[in-house]
């Protein structure tokens, strides 16, 4: 699909849950659902890598791979003090 639809592309150190690695681009992570990876899986409200995981700094940039939460947080924390809030 990748190579049908978009020639050219580029899809390195991405972590895809199940799936199969024969049926992607080498340089990927495969994993399974029931490995810890986020604090979240320990019931924190935390979405940051477990310390312990080997998707720490392996992203292409030599950051964490997936969203950078620490950014994320912050966009959402200063968009929320922008929103009104209904009278209580």
């Amino acid at each position: 699909t990748l190579t049908t639809y978009y020639p050219g592309y580029v899809f390195l150190n991405n972590v895809l849950l199940n799936g199969t690695a024969s049926s992607y681009p080498s340089n990927n992570f495969f994993m399974s659902l029931y490995v810890p990876v986020v604090q979240a899986y320990y019931g924190k409200p935390d979405f940051h890598l477990v310390p312990s995981s080997p998707y720490v700094n392996a992203g292409t940039d030599g950051k964490d791979i997936g969203a950078d939460i620490d950014a994320l947080n912050a966009a959402v924390s200063s968009w929320l003090r922008t929103v009104p809030h209904p009278a209580r």
